[in-house]
């Protein structure tokens, strides 16, 4: 029997599991899209430092895909503001969805942004826009989920310019609807 994935609000123990997924998943996700080395100082010791502070917020929301009871995979939202300082009253944001290599293509992210978009749609936001690296393979993901393209936007890592895809998933309830496996 296969073990079951599961699907949960993350608390303040996830840190080091969430930032060793970020770190290993970032690895993975952008290898061949941005130079080498900015990849390479992406540590799970720097991260560990931005999720603590996340955690600790209640401006973000954040939940944990689980099999084993290891981190497999985790997302994390906010509301009220675009990636680009654009206020929406109605609209959160979906700032990470990262996964493990091995937690591809089973249904751990459409669960894990299901689950985010439960939490929002409970808060009173009915829209949810996210960004992605305009090269990402990705941006298929988000698509067949429902996401609608809304514009390309330039942005600086390091030394570089990049372009980033701006979507919207205009109705979360939709999402809501989606069989998933959480509790």
């Amino acid at each position: 029997m296969l073990s079951p994935i599961t699907v949960r609000p993350a608390t303040k123990d996830d840190v080091p599991a969430i930032a060793r997924v970020h770190v290993a998943s970032w690895h993975a996700t952008y290898e061949g899209l941005i130079p080498q080395s900015l990849i390479d100082s992406y540590t799970v010791e720097r991260r560990e430092t931005q999720w603590e502070k996340h955690l600790a917020s209640d401006e973000y929301v954040t939940y944990v895909a689980e099999k084993d009871s290891i981190v497999i995979g985790f997302a994390m939202a906010s509301w009220g503001e675009s990636a680009y300082g654009v206020e929406y009253m109605e609209r959160a944001k979906l700032w990470t969805l990262y996964l493990l290599k091995e937690a591809q293509g089973l249904g751990v992210g459409r669960d894990l942004i299901c689950a985010v978009a439960r939490d929002i749609v409970s808060r009173g936001h009915n829209a949810m826009s996210l960004c992605v690296l305009s090269s990402n393979p990705a941006r298929a993901f988000y698509e067949h989920l429902g996401a609608h393209y809304v514009r390309d936007h330039a942005f600086q890592i390091g030394d570089g310019t990049w372009a980033d895809a701006e979507y919207v998933f205009a109705d979360l309830q939709a999402l809501t609807r989606r069989p998933t496996r959480l509790p």
